[in-house]
């Protein structure tokens, strides 16, 4: 039996080239800014949506747990960066409406923690006085309430104000210890 040669085909050229059409720069920004709009669009959508049940307990538990912790006398210095910060937050909510009726109770518990801070960095040990054992309390209560109804988006505009009002001085800021 004799074998038959075959012919081998030659491989096929490779596919050419897509030609790259290029419709100018004014497509790719338009391009861009579709993208830029739908990505934004997004952003809002998020920010109008309620804090999570998680964030939400995360939150209420780091200051709850701070204040415990400092009203016991068993607080680190980091501890008190919560409290201000929930505190800080509270009156900001207030401010654009969130409670509003709060904002003196927010004032006075700010000034506590400042009490406190002053009084510990004189003498060594940062404790609270009987006023501010009886005003941040009923405080965080009302921040608690206004992280129940408070937006994504409030939330955030707040922390931006809190940290501008920070970096200006004009709110108070729980201060590292001194070596």
């Amino acid at each position: 039996m004799a074998m038959r040669a075959r012919a081998i085909a030659p491989p096929a050229p490779p596919p050419a080239p897509k030609k790259r059409v290029r419709h100018g720069l004014a497509c790719n920004v338009v391009s861009i800014l579709s993208k830029s709009a739908a990505v934004q669009e997004e952003i809002d959508h998020a920010m109008r949506q309620p804090l999570t049940d998680l964030h939400r307990i995360e939150s209420c538990l780091r200051y709850w747990t701070a204040f415990v912790q400092i009203k016991c006398h068993q607080a680190p210095h980091e501890a008190w960066s919560p409290l201000c910060e929930a505190i800080n937050i509270g009156l900001l909510l207030c401010e654009d409406g969130i409670g509003a009726e709060y904002q003196e109770l927010f004032i006075e518990a700010q000034e506590a923690i400042f009490r406190a801070s002053a009084r510990g960095f004189r003498l060594g040990t940062f404790r609270l006085d009987g006023p501010a054992i009886a005003t941040i309390p009923q405080a965080l209560v009302v921040a608690d309430a206004q992280l129940e109804v408070a937006l994504r988006g409030d939330l955030a505009r707040a922390e931006r104000t809190m940290i501008e009002r920070i970096n200006e001085g004009n709110f108070f800021k729980a201060a590292p210890l001194a070596a």
